[in-house]
C-alpha cells in the first residue's frame, strides 16, 4: 500500500473592505497616510462637527450636509479607484475644538466643517478650495457677554462659538 499525500489548498481572497465592526476598532486609533496607504487599510476617517445642519443622527440613521458630502465622496473614490479597492468612508463627530488637532494629531485623514481659511491654520494643515470663497464672518453677542474684539477674545470668554 502506498502512502496517502494530504494536500491542503487555501484559498486566499484578496482584500476587500472591512466589515463595519473592524472599522470602528481601528478608527479611533492615531493613523497618519497618503492615499495608497489609506486604501489599502480600507476606510478613511472624516472628522466633523455635530450640529444640526452639519451632522446629526436621527435615530441611527445620520444626516446633515457632511454626510451627504461623505456620501458623494464616496462615489467619487469608488468611481476613481474602483469598487472593490475604494475605501469605506467614516464620519467621526468630534467636538469643534477637536476638528483640526484631531487631524493633525492622526486620529482623522479629513477635516470636514464649517471653518474659515486663516494664514494661522494654513500653516498646519492644507486646504481644499472653499465652497463660499469671500465670507465675512460676524459675532453676534448678548448684553451680559464680555468684549470681543478679536478671535482670541471669543475663545476666551467662553463663548460658544460655530
Amino acid at each position: 500500500m502506498l502512502p496517502a499525500l494530504l494536500l491542503t489548498i487555501t484559498l486566499v481572497a484578496p482584500p476587500g473592505p472591512p466589515e463595519p465592526g473592524e472599522v470602528m476598532v481601528h478608527a479611533g486609533e492615531r493613523w497618519t497616510g497618503d492615499l495608497d496607504s489609506i486604501v489599502e487599510r480600507g476606510f478613511i476617517r472624516v472628522l466633523t462637527v455635530h450640529n444640526p445642519l452639519f451632522f446629526t443622527f436621527d435615530g441611527a440613521e445620520q444626516r446633515g450636509l457632511a454626510n451627504d458630502i461623505a456620501r458623494e465622496f464616496d462615489k467619487h473614490l469608488a468611481k476613481q479607484i474602483g469598487q472593490a479597492r475604494s475605501p469605506t468612508v467614516v464620519l467621526i463627530p468630534v467636538a469643534r475644538d477637536k476638528l483640526l488637532t484631531g487631524l493633525v494629531e492622526g486620529r482623522g485623514d479629513i477635516a470636514m466643517g464649517n471653518l474659515t481659511i486663516t494664514p494661522e491654520r494654513s500653516k498646519i494643515i492644507d486646504f481644499a478650495s472653499p465652497l463660499y470663497p469671500d465670507i465675512n464672518e460676524l459675532v453676534v453677542t448678548g448684553p451680559a457677554a464680555s468684549k470681543v474684539s478679536s478671535f482670541d477674545d471669543l475663545v476666551l470668554s467662553g463663548l460658544p462659538s460655530t
